[in-house]
């Protein structure tokens, strides 16, 4: 089977996290694959950038504190790889405010949202976000 066929059969929404706290990265993809998505989880912006080629995710959740790069500068160098201008992206901050939001969204984040999460809410998100792709 080619790769378009294979992509074209394909029912789990792939969602690539990219949380650097080992208690919140663990909860959140256990909660994802319990919700039938196909999770990659990765701590670093440098492995985010190297995974999302190769994963091809619908959709990327990226903390905004990361340890080798801020999340919203993660989120600009993503949307300059080929073929990542219809994956939705979701941040996730505990830090607020109205600048914050604005310069997520010129970086191309479609939603930002500001921790502590409920998960239901993020998994009915990830799915309305990926209906509308």
């Amino acid at each position: 089977m080619t790769d378009s066929a294979a992509e074209g059969q394909r029912t789990q929404l792939r969602v690539l996290l990219v949380e650097d706290e080992p208690d919140s990265a663990d909860l959140m993809t256990m909660l994802l694959e319990d919700a039938d998505f196909d999770v990659r989880c990765v701590s670093h912006a440098h492995e985010a950038l190297a995974a999302t080629p190769v994963f091809r995710p619908d959709v990327i959740i990226l903390d905004v504190n990361l340890p080798d790069m801020d999340g919203i500068d993660l989120a600009t160098r993503l949307r300059r790889l080929d073929g990542l201008s219809i994956t939705r992206m979701i941040a996730v901050s505990a830090i607020s405010g109205a600048a914050h939001v604005q310069r997520a969204a010129s970086a191309g984040i479609e939603t930002y949202l500001v921790k502590p999460l409920r998960m239901k809410d993020l998994i009915e998100l990830i799915r309305a976000e990926v209906s509308t792709k």
